[in-house]
Order: structure tokens, then sequence, then C-alpha cells
């Protein structure tokens, strides 16, 4: 029997957020795999202790067998019976027959044995930022340390992005900031320094997404199962065919197929909300839209063409994902009303702003569930159109 020393040492993850959200970021985000990790957390129940930290040390215990990965979070009560295993001291027993086999001493209460280990177990704590300052020292040693917020994973998506897509969620931040800024944080109620990342991290695709792979664009009509047999309405009969009824059901149409192609096309993740309100504000961003695109009515085209505004939104979605970071130009220009180079056509440039503007819209919604009415209304008058929008 001989002594070995894994060199790789367990992982400490320091959680900059309030309510332990990165654990489930680290899962939606694909760091973490469900299948072959396990997440423990003791409960501050009264009467649940003795018998939770047996059941936890035990389930530890057997993940520690199996070679799986396993999340401790709120485990100070428990954390002195791994000392042998975050220290990795493992025994290491090599009998010719079944190779290699790793001990390390597991402890229940004041009874300690050598339990098994495979090599590919792997243990991750979690701590909050807040409780750093009264972990032991000689404990923090023992881990490799990583310090995450939700600002990192935001960055670390933001940058596999095409330069121009970037550009436009960046644009949409600072736009959503600046909201917050006019209004006052003081006013949003459990705001954090983390709130806005937090938002655009539910909204953004998740990795794996064709988005940040930049493939070729593919057909839409093959993708969103568009009825190729649609009825044309010829000119002279629009009029009488768009009743007020029709309108609005075409309308909402439109809105239908937009947010499909950002859903299917972008990886967007829209959250619900009111289909009518939602309406309302598709109607009002048409129109801000169409008065930074000249020669262009985006309310009349998403009432009388529905496809042909879910066409010009995928070819917006291509030309901001095929910019060559190198030689290409992009598309956004230093004034807001400058959103795109000449070369793109006119219901592309309609669509992008579109995309922005809705981008906008959505995070704003949930900003505004913070929000008290008074000081949105006391400010409204001062807020630049977009704001007045999402209100």
């Amino acid at each position: 029997m001989e002594e070995s020393e894994v060199q790789v040492r367990y992982k400490l993850i320091i959680d900059e957020s309030e309510d332990d959200s990165m654990c489930r970021l680290l899962f939606l985000h694909g760091v973490l795999e469900p299948v072959h990790t396990r997440v423990f957390m003791c409960s501050d129940f009264k009467g649940d202790d003795q018998l939770q930290e047996v059941n936890l040390i035990s389930a530890v215990k057997h993940a520690a067998l199996e070679g799986r990965t396993v999340i401790l979070s709120e485990t100070d009560t428990i954390n002195e019976s791994f000392y042998d295993l975050f220290n990795q001291h493992f025994r290491c027993i090599d009998d010719g027959q079944q190779g290699r086999r790793y001990y390390a001493n597991i402890a229940i209460g004041s009874h300690s044995k050598p339990c098994r280990v495979d090599p590919h177990f792997q243990c991750v704590l979690h701590i909050r930022d807040a409780e750093l300052s009264q972990a032991p020292l000689p404990f923090l040693n023992r881990f490799e340390k990583y310090r995450l917020s939700q600002s990192d994973l935001l960055s670390t998506m933001m940058a596999c992005l095409s330069p121009s897509m970037r550009f436009l969620v960046l644009l949409a931040r600072d736009k959503v900031e600046e909201f917050v800024s006019r209004i006052g944080e003081q006013h949003f109620a459990s705001l954090t320094p983390h709130t806005v990342e937090s938002l655009f991290l539910d909204l953004l695709p998740l990795p794996g997404h064709k988005l940040y792979k930049r493939p070729q664009t593919q057909s839409l009509d093959h993708d969103l199962g568009v009825d190729e047999n649609i009825e044309t309405i010829a000119d002279e009969d629009e009029d009488n065919f768009l009743s007020a009824e029709n309108e609005e059901t075409r309308l909402m149409r439109s809105l239908e197929l937009f947010e499909e192609v950002l859903s299917k096309e972008a990886g967007f993740r829209f959250f619900d909300v009111d289909r009518r309100e939602q309406k309302e504000t598709f109607e009002l961003l048409l129109r801000q839209s169409s008065g930074l695109v000249e020669g262009v009515d985006g309310r009349d085209c998403a009432v009388r063409r529905p496809e042909e505004l879910r066409d010009w939104t995928l070819e917006a979605l291509d030309h901001l994902n095929s910019i060559d970071p190198e030689t290409g130009k992009s598309l956004f220009g230093d004034e807001e009303d400058s959103l795109f180079d000449p070369n793109v056509s006119q219901g592309s440039r309609l669509a992008v702003s579109l995309i922005l503007q809705w981008t906008i819209s959505r995070i704003l919604r949930r900003l505004l569930q913070l929000l008290r009415p008074e000081p949105l209304v006391a400010k409204l008058s001062e807020l630049p159109p977009w704001c007045a929008f999402s209100y």
C-alpha cells in the first residue's frame, strides 16, 4: 500500500450573485452536465441536521465511487468529513488484477473509514462571495478558486457572437442601463449590479446554437414550415380584405413570424407576456423603426405582407452574422439613426432596427416589474421614445 497524490485540485466557485444563481447558470450554459453531476445542499430546518448530514455524506461517498461530479453548497457542517478527500490524500492499491484503486478517508461523526474514489470523480464547492471572508484560509487553499458572475458568462457568450450581432446586443444593453440610470437604481426593488446581465443571459441563445457558429442561412420556408401555397391578395382587393378584425389578425401573424425567426434562427429565448400588450408594443416599434428607414412603412408591410417582414428579418440576421471581422464594414454607424451601410436593402434595415428595439423592449418589460409606478410616471416625459414604448 502506498501514498499517491492527485495533482489536479478540486474546484471552489466564488459566486458573486446573492441568490446562488451561478449553479443554475453553469448547468444552463453547458459548463456542467446534468447527467453526470449531482448537487447537494444542507437545509436550515431544525431536526434535519443529523439525518441530513448522514444522508449527504453517504451520497457524496457514492458519487465518488461512481466517478460523478458533485456540487456542494451550504455544506459547512459536513465539509470536515471530507478532509482527506478535499486534500486528495489518497491511498493507492494495485493488486495486478483490478488495476489501481484509490481510497480516501471519509468520516461520519467520529467514525472514519477508507472509501474508494474513482479517478474521474470531481468535486465543486460553491460559496457566496459574501461568505468568503468567514471561510478558514487553510480550507480555501485546498481548492482551485474561480470567481464567477453573470458578467463573466455574458462576456463569454458575447465573444462567440459575430461582431455586428455583438454590437447590437451591446447597444441594447447600453440603452437598458441608460433607462435604469435615468429612473434611479434606488427605485427598483432588489436591483443588483448583475440584474441587467441576468436578463440578457435569459434572452440570448444557449451555447451550441448555430448563431455562435455563423452558418450559411438555410431556406426559411423549410425551417419554419411555411405554407408555400398561401393565397396572395390582389392589390385592388387589399382595402376590402383588411377590415379592422383582419388587420389585427395579420398584425399578430407578423408578430408570431418575427418572434419565430428570432427564436429559431437567432436562438433568442422570449418569456411569456400578454399577447395583446405585446401586439401593441410591436405596432409602436414598427412605426418607430419605419421612422429610421426612409421609404419603408413597417406597419403597412406587417399588416399586408407578414411573410415579407419575416423574410426581411431573416435577411437582416444573415447579414448580421456574415460580416467579416477583418474586412467587413459594420452595419452600424456612429449615430443612432445610421444603422446600416448603403449596401443593405431597406427592408433589412427596418428589420435590424426592429430587432434592436424589440430586444430593448423585452428587457425593459421585465425591469418594469421591479419598479414602482410613481418614479416612472414622474420622469416619463424625460425618457426617450423607446422607454415609453415599453411602459
